[in-house]
């Protein structure tokens, strides 16, 4: 059996890394025979499971014959759609040879999806391969005519929260969808050297993307609650970084905050040198991880970590909510513009109640394991 995985980006973004990784392996566990291979046009070093991968071309050579093909098309011919199935023609014919593409994209049906992955799943569709979507999040309130077509491409639908679900059922894609836990929790770890300074159980992880002045005001606030309440160090940790993301930009920002800071010594910089699997063990030897990315989060969860989530959206709630059930409400700042007050009183719940939460996670993530495990199944 031959499976193409797809629709991921680069490895400057650990949530792709996470879900390529994480693939790869409950597919090798679970069907040692197959022959899994990543469609992508990021990542360089070999991902273990994989038995190869098919580049997007990201450009071709100017002046080729395939430039000029594609330039006429995109430039004069103002077709769009042409112009992608050109540039991803090699992606295309090694996709229509596979028994099962399985998209790993399904996060972007929640607000938007991108023309390239969009043109991809028409085109594999159309050369009736077996398609799935993984790791799916869906909000009705996103989604237009030309997306529920896109997702009726889809021989099965893997929900990757039950907010998605209920919402995907209740618009029509009930018959193949299943609800699974976030693909994070079947990531194996990696041990990494930890940075200098850090503390096991004694450090609380910050990961956050730049969210304007306002924000970076609340979370300085929290740091300064942090430094001088508590013995605790903080460690600033990307996990989506360019061309995928601005966290090294906001953190850096946060770092130089404090640069002359009497505390400087206890602000601690994980720098961008940690791969996917790196990251969810360096999350599992913290006391806590507070982030605005539900990945992360998760990520964090699976190694036994209490974690903070600062985001507003459904998959969100629906990702804490499954994991932690009602503690999640005290594990959660869904507000879109949280104060320095909304952060601190957060981070004071969790650590309150940080012997529920851990119980929780004792008892929730190898059930969590144990599904995607049995439930991954692949219909030949």
């Amino acid at each position: 059996m031959n499976i193409m995985l797809y629709g991921a980006a680069g490895p400057g973004d650990r949530n792709s890394e996470t879900l390529c990784r994480a693939a790869a392996g409950l597919l090798r566990r679970r069907y040692p025979e197959a022959r899994a291979f990543l469609a992508s046009d990021g990542f360089d070093a070999e991902l273990p499971g994989l038995a190869g991968y098919f580049r997007h071309p990201g450009a071709l050579p100017p002046f080729s014959r395939g430039w000029l093909r594609c330039a006429f098309y995109k430039n004069f011919l103002r077709d769009e759609e042409k112009y992608q199935r050109l540039l991803l023609a090699p992606v295309i014919e090694a996709g229509s040879g596979m028994d099962t593409c399985i998209s790993l994209a399904g996060s972007d049906y929640r607000s938007g999806l991108p023309n390239r992955r969009r043109v991809l799943d028409r085109a594999l569709f159309e050369r009736r391969v077996r398609l799935e979507l993984w790791n799916a999040a869906f909000d009705p309130a996103h989604s237009g005519a030309e997306m529920r077509r896109d997702l009726n491409l889809f021989d099965r639908i893997v929900a990757g929260d039950s907010i998605s679900f209920k919402a995907l059922t209740e618009n029509g894609f009930g018959a193949g969808t299943v609800l699974l836990p976030p693909l994070a929790f079947a990531l194996e770890p990696q041990r990494a050297a930890l940075p200098e300074g850090y503390s096991e159980g004694g450090t609380v992880g910050l990961c956050i993307g730049p969210r304007g002045d306002k924000f970076f005001q609340a979370v300085t606030a929290l740091i300064d609650h942090i430094l001088k309440s508590t013995y605790f160090s903080v460690v600033l940790i990307p996990y989506a970084t360019a061309p995928y993301g601005q966290d090294g930009e906001a953190l850096c920002r946060l770092a130089g905050a404090y640069k002359s800071d009497p505390a400087a010594g206890r602000i601690l910089s994980a720098g961008n040198g940690y791969n996917a699997p790196e990251t969810r063990w360096l999350f599992s030897r913290m006391r806590m991880l507070v982030t605005t990315h539900t990945p992360a989060a998760a990520a964090a969860m699976a190694g036994l970590t209490p974690a903070l989530l600062v985001n507003s959206g459904a998959r969100a709630r629906g990702v804490m909510c499954d994991t932690l059930g009602d503690a999640a409400e005290f594990c959660l700042i869904s507000g879109a513009e949280p104060s320095g007050k909304d952060l601190i009183r957060g981070f004071s719940a969790v650590i309150r109640n940080e012997d529920a939460v851990q119980a929780l996670l004792h008892e929730r993530v190898p059930l969590f394991r144990r599904s995607l495990e049995e439930g991954l199944i692949l219909h030949r």
